[in-house]
């Protein structure tokens, strides 16, 4: 017999999952007083099925069209990308920036090293979101408790690093006020009569 904490670390698994096997039959729950046990013959059974399901669970990431960009601009974002170690989820956020920036007339008075960081920042947090995904996004610590995965908050310090540099680059709507200097309209009245 397998203790509720001992079937979670075997299997490896959520405690939702768990529950969900119990609900689906796949797996008897046994409780004696406040204790829950599991048959070890049908937690070892599960264990395939959960691995199985861990690889099912996740689809592998598309790889999207490249984004179109003006010669001058693809050449420099070429070269940003050219000694740093960009993959393919780096370079799509790159690109988009980049295009972005281009639109809206910033890109050439951007700070490269930012629009670089941007990238790195963008592509370790997708990266580590998506391990900590795979990982359920929660871990069990030594008391059997459930905690966030460590990677859950790697991922999120790269968020923040991520969203500093936008706000630097003018990427989100309040940051972009604060790079465009605000139009006065200080026409007379007299002078818009007169035309």
């Amino acid at each position: 017999m397998h203790t509720h904490a001992e079937a979670l670390k075997i299997l490896g698994c959520s405690k939702s999952t768990l529950h969900k096997y119990v609900k689906e039959g796949r797996l008897k729950r046994i409780k004696r007083g406040r204790h829950t046990y599991y048959d070890e013959h049908e937690v070892a059974a599960l264990v395939p099925v959960v691995e199985e399901g861990k690889k099912k669970g996740h689809k592998p990431i598309k790889e999207k069209e490249p984004i179109p960009l003006p010669d001058n601009v693809a050449s420099e974002v070429g070269n940003i990308a050219a000694n740093s170690k960009l993959d393919a989820v780096g370079m799509q956020y790159l690109s988009e920036a980049a295009k972005w920036l281009e639109e809206s007339g910033l890109f050439e008075e951007c700070d490269r090293h930012v629009l670089l960081d941007y990238a790195i920042h963008a592509m370790l947090w997708n990266r580590y979101i998506v391990l900590a995904m795979e990982n359920d996004g929660v871990t069990m610590n030594a008391s059997g408790s459930m905690q966030v995965h460590p990677y859950h908050r790697i991922a999120m310090d790269h968020h923040r690093q991520m969203m500093a540099c936008a706000d630097r680059l003018g990427l989100n709507p309040k940051a972009r006020q604060k790079l465009k200097p605000k139009e006065i309209d200080d026409i007379d009245e007299m002078e818009a009569l007169l035309g």
